[in-house]
């Protein structure tokens, strides 16, 4: 569902068509099946170059190509399939806590 997905969205904000597909989607399938752990903020990159998907790193060179937000992808099938959005948790700060007795 996440490669459907991700190809949807590539199709409505870069307006990827036809025989490009059959270049994109082995290159982004095998991304997904690679074991990693899941990131709040996954994005990745599709080079046009050589049609390689990527993590994106901070150390990651320059390369001409198409920036991928799966995390959206990932959201966007929740909302398809009715799951509630993950709740984020809050960080406290310091504080007092009152003990009301009942």
């Amino acid at each position: 569902m996440v490669l459907l997905a991700l190809a949807c969205d590539l199709e409505e904000r870069y307006g990827l068509k036809g025989r490009v597909f059959g270049r994109v989607l082995p290159a982004l399938d095998a991304y997904l099946r690679r074991p990693r752990s899941p990131k709040p903020d996954e994005r990745i990159v599709l080079s046009v170059e050589t049609w390689q998907v990527e993590d994106i790193l901070p150390s990651s060179p320059l390369v001409a190509g198409f920036i991928i937000d799966v995390a959206k992808a990932r959201e966007r099938i929740g909302l398809f399939l009715g799951v509630v959005p993950i709740q984020r948790e809050l960080a406290l700060g310091p504080g007092r806590a009152r003990y009301l007795p009942s």
